[in-house]
């Protein structure tokens, strides 16, 4: 699976919420933003190469953010969970769902900083 920059990452998700929006509208669908921490540039392609065609992930200097299509709460807690085990990292929630935590790019964006400056003390 192809890793894109963070810069790709607006017009993905943008685009991602347009086809949701066109073509889900009222049946219920759910995807997340997970921002995983690992500066270890093996780590971000092995996570890249575990996940489905459907999902993307995004480089950031600090770790990635997996965008993950049709995840909802429990299944994101548990591949999160999983990568933290793998990566012997401690498991801190670093997830914004939609649409729970937000219909657009920004407020999902806004709710993943907010938990990564807090629980990672990175900055996205």
């Amino acid at each position: 699976m192809q890793i894109f920059s963070s810069k790709d990452m607006r017009g993905i998700v943008e685009f991602f919420i347009a086809n949701i929006n066109r073509y889900f509208k009222g049946d219920d669908f759910e995807f997340c933003l997970a921002f995983i921490k690992s500066p270890n540039v093996e780590h971000k392609k092995m996570i890249a190469s575990i996940l489905r065609k459907t999902d993307c992930v995004f480089e950031f200097q600090d770790g990635i953010i997996m965008l993950l299509s049709g995840a909802n709460k429990k299944n994101t807690q548990n591949l999160t969970n999983e990568l933290n085990v793998f990566l012997n990292t401690e498991c801190r929630e670093c997830v914004a769902y939609y649409p729970y935590d937000g219909d657009n790019f920004e407020d999902l964006m806004l709710r993943l900083k907010t938990l990564a400056s807090t629980n990672y003390e990175v900055k996205l």
